[in-house]
């Protein structure tokens, strides 16, 4: 007779083995959901140590931020940004990794931003001081890298965490024999799709960090804005003649005296009547505009050149929201003199109709005792505020 099997007894795991299993487990998924491949990317700002070093304080600072602005404005890959870090802007993206072409478009983007805005400042800034005048030599250079990434939280913030953030920030400092460019770290580049197609228009380098050795490419990118339009800059001409004229001492330099007058920051200290808004964030130029309240009325105010003086120091503002007026331009010209500055006031009115263009005379009158008055003003504050900090005309 055949005897009957025994059923199997089941296998026992001891606890040891399974908690250890268990446990291992879990750090894969664990280390799948901390760890991610991330685009860690870098446009920096080069000179910006020299241009703050020596040009004047202030300014530099506002035109930073503005070009640090456009750049962040310019992002189309989807970018977050970590943090602000003083002349750069660091980046990251979670999950696929742009191809080469967008993230040299991403470049190209970003470099036609900054150098428009140079150029467009370049053409339309009122201010001689040094950071003002040398602003169109700052250059931009990027730098790519990615990484199997760690993040952590920091006041409510995710960032990137760990050695290739390090990385990436130790590419920064290298050997890259151009001002303009874009470098890729040999990590990135072997996962970027596209790259075998272009990569004979990069060129090999590597440097030594804490005694590894670590590869990349690098592309220049100046080639972005060499053929970039001159920005138009419309100036003003005048169909009016005989400007009510006025001319005042002011023991002052000329550049001093300028910032005085052009820096909307003092400008509440010696035109106290009308309320006075501005952008506060942002330098003031040819084209920005202000509002004056006066009576409850607002009147908006464009910054202008005056298109046939080659005097450096000449401030303008024109306004059509004057009542009868086509519109009132007004202009603050200041010369060097052996005891401080010479400095003409002029103010020009476009009367709407033949019945304003009567009323004109009388309209000069009120208007050159009010302008006088505001010109002490200026002047007071000018020569009495040795405390204000303005704005060296610095030479670099």
């Amino acid at each position: 007779m055949l005897r009957s099997q025994q059923p199997l007894a089941p296998i026992r795991i001891p606890d040891t083995v399974f908690v250890t299993i268990l446990a291992f487990a879990c750090l894969i998924i664990y280390t799948k959901n901390q760890m991610s491949q991330t685009l860690l990317f870098i446009p920096d700002i080069s000179g910006f140590t020299e241009f703050v070093n020596n040009t004047a304080v202030e300014h530099s600072h506002h035109i930073i931020a503005e070009l640090l602005e456009k750049l962040i404005d310019a992002n189309e890959l989807g970018l977050e940004l970590v943090e602000v870090e003083g002349d750069a802007l660091f980046f990251h993206r979670e999950g696929d990794l742009p191809s080469l072409p967008e993230l040299m478009s991403q470049v190209e983007r970003m470099t036609v931003a900054f150098h428009q805005h140079l150029m467009r400042y370049n053409h339309q800034r009122i201010c001689q001081c040094g950071a003002c005048k040398t602003a169109v030599n700052l250059k931009l250079k990027f730098v790519a890298h990615s990484g199997p990434m760690q993040y952590i939280e920091v006041a409510g913030r995710r960032k990137p965490y760990g050695k290739d953030v390090i990385q990436v920030h130790r590419l920064l400092k290298n050997q890259v024999p151009t001002s303009e460019y874009l470098l890729v770290s040999h990590y990135l580049a072997d996962r970027l799709e596209k790259w075998d197609e272009h990569k004979h228009q990069f060129r090999h380098l590597k440097e030594q960090y804490d005694g590894h050795s670590v590869p990349y490419f690098y592309q220049e990118v100046s080639k972005f804005r060499q053929d970039l339009p001159p920005p138009e800059l419309r100036s003003i001409s005048f169909e009016t003649t005989n400007p009510l004229t006025l001319d005042l001492h002011v023991d002052r330099a000329p550049e001093e005296l300028f910032e005085v007058i052009s820096n909307f920051k003092y400008r509440k200290l010696w035109n106290t009547e009308p309320d006075f808004l501005f952008e506060e964030s942002h330098l003031n130029r040819a084209g920005m505009t202000h509002v004056c309240i006066v009576d409850e009325r607002e009147i908006l105010f464009e910054t202008v050149k005056k298109g046939d003086s080659d005097n450096p120091f000449v401030y303008g503002e024109k306004t059509r929201d004057i009542p009868m007026m086509e519109y009132v331009s007004s202009y603050f010209s200041v010369e060097e003199n052996n005891q401080g500055s010479c400095l003409r006031f002029e103010l020009y009115l476009k009367p709407k109709s033949f019945a304003a263009k009567i009323l004109t005379p009388f309209i000069k009158t009120q208007a050159r005792r009010r302008s006088r008055k505001l010109l002490e003003q200026l002047k007071n504050v000018a020569e009495g505020k040795a405390d204000l900090k303005l704005q060296k005309s610095v030479e670099t």
